[in-house]
């Protein structure tokens, strides 16, 4: 186990640094409309850019680039930015920072519109700092438009909202289409947005206009299923009493997990959160001697565990190209355990008998994705199952080898 344990410690080393490499395939039109490739960094990832690092080939010393420099960057077909000159509502929406004014504080300002729909009705994102707008622009002649939205403090100190975008797209939309009653609940975030102006184009488009948005196209949700083979091993200590203390066969069992993903909708969707329920194969150990026995000779120790478990995690990923990826995941498990520990003696009579109750632990898992299919290294910390005896140790030690599939 310790050698596993080794190798896995050292390919997740050799991940994270290769995940330090976040130089990324793409290419920008200059201002006079020339297209350049090569592998494109941005130094804030967190919000909309100003400037990116740019390397016309992996071997070639990076230069900085800012907004002047260029009126488009699409990265690999999954994200695109464009420059444009619009108003940005800077009003916070921190509730601390609210004002009683319900206007929009509006600043002219030349920046990155990231592409979240393109169609007859293009949608884009702006964030910076705590800052979160949303424009709309249909054709290629129309300017772009901000949608209205703004929190502020009302006359009683309740927090108030200026809901204009529900009725700039009414105007827009109504009897075309789409449902004015799902306008006027719409809020002001970036799922539902793009689900109704998706919708609208859908509607409204032409055979011929028919395309794929340049924008980040993957999906917020996936399900996957991941059998799994299992190398389970426990060893058992009483503090009080040495002749409990045993070693127990390590076992070779399969398990089955059904992975729910939900990818964040930013930092480039390298992050998701991840929820897996996971049945496992009894694990059922030859009945073992005890290391030191008793004054009758040595204990025989029979194990019974049944493990129902519900991990939930974030996972990160390293994108290599567009159809395959590594990732890191890391989980916190909670275990719903069935089964016991069975001690005998010489004679064949249970002298002691303890339900299995176990505790919480972790998971740390490395792995490849490659389209729909996936594979993982996963390893667990020690998890005792036996946390409500104080003079019991049983430590439950598991690596799992999971192979995945995404069904949707």
């Amino acid at each position: 186990m310790r050698k596993i344990v080794l190798i896995i410690s050292i390919l997740l080393f050799n991940v994270v640094c290769l995940g330090q490499v976040s130089f990324e395939e793409a290419y920008y039109i200059t201002n006079e409309g020339e297209r350049i490739s090569g592998y494109i960094e941005f130094t804030n990832k967190s919000n909309n850019p100003e400037n990116f690092k740019f390397k016309p080939s992996k071997s070639s010393s990076e230069q900085i680039l800012s907004i002047d420099d260029v009126s488009e960057v699409v990265i690999r077909n999954r994200a695109k930015y464009i420059r444009a000159i619009v108003p940005v509502n800077i009003s916070s929406i921190q509730v601390n920072n609210l004002v009683a004014d319900r206007r929009p504080n509006l600043v002219e300002k030349k920046i990155f519109l990231y592409s979240l729909v393109e169609g007859r009705v293009s949608l884009f994102q702006y964030l910076n700092e705590g800052i979160r707008n949303y424009y709309i622009k249909e054709g290629s002649d129309r300017d772009f438009e901000l949608l209205i939205y703004k929190k502020f403090r009302n006359s009683n100190n309740s927090v108030g909202e200026n809901k204009r975008y529900q009725q700039q797209l009414l105007d827009r939309f109504s009897g075309n289409c789409i449902d004015p009653t799902s306008i006027t609940k719409l809020q002001y975030r970036q799922s539902p947005l793009v689900k109704i102006i998706t919708a609208y184009n859908n509607c409204n488009k032409n055979p011929e206009e028919i395309s794929e948005s340049s924008g980040e196209t993957r999906k917020s949700f996936q399900l996957n299923i991941r059998p799994r083979v299992n190398y389970n091993s426990v060893s058992v200590s009483n503090n009080d009493y040495n002749a409990y203390d045993v070693e127990l066969d390590e076992k070779v069992g399969f398990g089955l997990g059904l992975e729910a993903e939900f990818i964040l909708p930013f930092f480039q969707n390298k992050w998701s959160l991840v929820l897996e329920p996971t049945f496992y194969q009894k694990y059922e150990p030859n009945t073992t001697r005890s290391t030191y026995g008793s004054e009758n000779g040595p204990l025989l120790i029979d194990l019974e565990y049944q493990s129902f478990e519900l991990p939930i995690g974030i996972r990160h990923y390293f994108y290599l190209n567009d159809n395959s990826s590594i990732f890191l995941t890391g989980a916190t498990i909670i275990d719903m355990a069935s089964g016991e520990f069975t001690y005998r003696n010489y004679a064949n009579e249970v002298v002691n008998s303890d339900e299995l109750d176990s505790q919480i632990n972790f998971s740390l898992g490395v792995g490849y994705r490659y389209n729909k299919l996936q594979a993982e290294i996963k390893y667990f910390t020690n998890r005792d199952l036996m946390r409500s005896r104080l003079s019991f140790d049983a430590d439950y030690k598991n690596l799992s080898l999971i192979l995945g599939y995404t069904l949707f």
